[in-house]
């Protein structure tokens, strides 16, 4: 869990000595906390199918999607995240 919330910026992943800092104190009940929004952007290339016997980039490429997916399952009311394909010919 701790990778995740670092890579989304949660400063409160590591303690830190000192004062505290006013922006991490808790929120009164009404103020929710926002969902953070992750992009995640794969490339669908055809180089990806094409050197994937050469040097397994395309499964690794899934593996990593699915590391991503099963690292934020449960975790919907923090982070909204998506995962689209790019494959160089238009704007992402």
């Amino acid at each position: 869990r701790r990778l995740v919330d670092g890579v989304a910026g949660d400063r409160l992943v590591f303690k830190r000595r000192g004062s505290p800092d006013p922006r991490d104190a808790p929120r009164a009940e009404g103020e929710g906390r926002k969902t953070r929004k992750l992009l995640f952007l794969m490339d669908c290339s055809g180089s990806m199918y094409r050197f994937q016997m050469l040097d397994g980039r395309l499964a690794r490429m899934l593996e990593a999607a699915m590391l991503v997916m099963e690292s934020l399952e449960g975790l919907d009311e923090k982070y909204e995240y998506e995962i689209r394909g790019h494959s160089g010919e238009t704007e992402a």
